[in-house]
């Protein structure tokens, strides 16, 4: 039972056993080809480094905005402190203080919200990754040896859409390719020499 469904007439239908599901596995192991990384250490951590450079360089700009929060929360802890010493030396009274308080505290959850949520995306991507390149070197053993439902997780994985089968034209494709994915394997071909995109799929990677 394959993991790839028709779509003839628009309409997905799951595929039939016997020939036709050893065709679409088939089919998709020549497509895993080209996100299967089988060559040197070397390379592989070049292309891992170049990886997470690239990445980090296209979200520079989260990266400032993380900043600038780290720097709003150290701000209204100072403002917090300060409403504090004011109290405790009588300038202000319980009401003003208590209005006050109220308000810096709430801001200040709020900025730990967002810098909670920046600072997971920031160190995620290094594992994000490692965990890719780690997959990708083991990519054949692991599609080899997989059973129905690891086989439809690792299409997820890679295609997080799905993917549908023509049988027709006898062609798979794919609405979405994993980001990471698609350039491990762009990097893959480009150190490699190797002609650019995923014919199969009718894909260029600068179109990813």
């Amino acid at each position: 039972m394959p993991f790839i469904h028709y779509f003839p007439a628009g309409h997905h239908v799951a595929a039939d056993r016997g020939e036709s599901a050893k065709s679409l596995n088939q089919a998709f192991a020549r497509i895993l080809e080209y996100f299967k990384l089988d060559i040197t250490i070397e390379l592989t951590d070049l292309i891992r480094k170049q990886t997470i450079a690239t990445f980090n360089q296209l979200t520079e700009g989260h990266q400032d905005a993380c900043q600038l929060l780290q720097t709003q929360y150290i701000e209204i802890n100072k403002k917090i402190e300060r409403l504090e010493e004011r109290f405790i030396e009588e300038e202000i009274n319980p009401d003003l203080y208590c209005k006050y308080a109220e308000k810096y505290r709430s801001e200040k959850k709020e900025i730990e919200t967002h810098l909670l949520k920046a600072s997971q995306q920031v160190s995620n991507l290094e594992e994000c990754v490692d965990m890719a390149i780690g997959f990708a070197t083991k990519l054949s053993f692991k599609w080899l040896s997989a059973d129905y439902f690891t086989k439809q997780q690792i299409q997820f994985l890679i295609f997080p859409n799905g993917m549908s089968y023509n049988k027709q034209t006898d062609r798979c494709r794919t609405k979405r390719v994993n980001t990471v994915f698609a350039y491990i394997a762009y990097l893959k071909q480009l150190f490699s020499q190797e002609k650019s995109g995923i014919p199969e799929l009718n894909l260029e990677f600068a179109a990813l």
